[in-house]
């Protein structure tokens, strides 16, 4: 996803990227979280009822069973 811009429009999504994220636009539900986002944007084409929570924060190490 190298220079991914207006990332996850209408998704619904659950993303741990590795990385910066230059935009996000208007995502529907789930979470995405990653090392940096540059822009997101909600705007009046965003679906109602729309709750993706977004944060950037270290992406989680994946745990073996």
């Amino acid at each position: 996803m190298q220079a991914t811009d207006l990332a996850f429009e209408y998704s619904d999504v659950h993303a741990d990227v590795r990385g910066h994220i230059v935009s996000i636009k208007n995502p529907a539900s789930g979470i995405i979280r990653a090392q940096s986002i540059g822009q997101i944007i909600r705007d009046e084409h965003q679906r109602s009822g729309a709750n993706c929570v977004i944060e950037t924060a270290p992406v989680r190490e994946p745990v073996l069973l």
